[in-house]
């Protein structure tokens, strides 16, 4: 049986999104291919940047297992969630065993900026997260985090063999 997926345009930073208000976890790992698929914490949604035919690809992509819904909004009245609304988190995962951590944030040029220079800094594109040694990086992070309004939730792996993804 085909899933029917809701979705909702909204503006970002000035870019249009589109939203998908009721994605359950397994929808969330099948779309993570998509390029650009983020969540919105002021709305609390997943989304991608939108474009005319989006949801028609969408639909051609998982062909006979989902459906998206066109959102119907006349792009006029579309809701602008301004940059201050947004909730700029740093989700930490520190491996001490093997000593280092792995870092997944809201994204933010210049929090961006500042993991890329911490010593030994790795952007693993696979897994969409920073692989960062432990020792003054954890400090500098967290210093990092603070100039540029990060939230940190930081969680310790209790087993250095299995780094499970969030």
């Amino acid at each position: 049986m085909m899933k029917k997926i809701e979705t909702r345009i909204f503006r970002l930073g000035g870019i249009l999104q589109l939203g998908f208000p009721q994605l359950e976890r397994n929808e969330i790992e099948a779309f993570r291919s998509l390029k650009g698929f983020r969540f919105c914490g002021a709305l609390k949604m997943w989304h991608i940047i939108y474009y005319k035919g989006v949801v028609g690809y969408l639909n051609g992509l998982h062909k006979g297992r989902y459906l998206f819904l066109e959102d119907m909004t006349d792009l006029r009245h579309i809701q602008d969630v301004q940059a201050e609304q947004q909730r700029k988190v740093a989700h930490v995962k520190l491996d001490k065993a093997a000593g280092m951590m792995y870092v997944k944030h809201t994204y933010d040029t210049h929090f961006y900026k500042a993991l890329r220079v911490l010593e030994d800094s790795h952007y693993d594109s696979v897994n969409r997260r920073w692989t960062i040694p432990l020792g003054e990086n954890y400090a500098k992070l967290c210093k990092s985090a603070k100039s540029y309004a990060f939230e940190i939730e930081a969680s310790t792996i209790e087993k250095s063999t299995e780094v499970e993804d969030d």
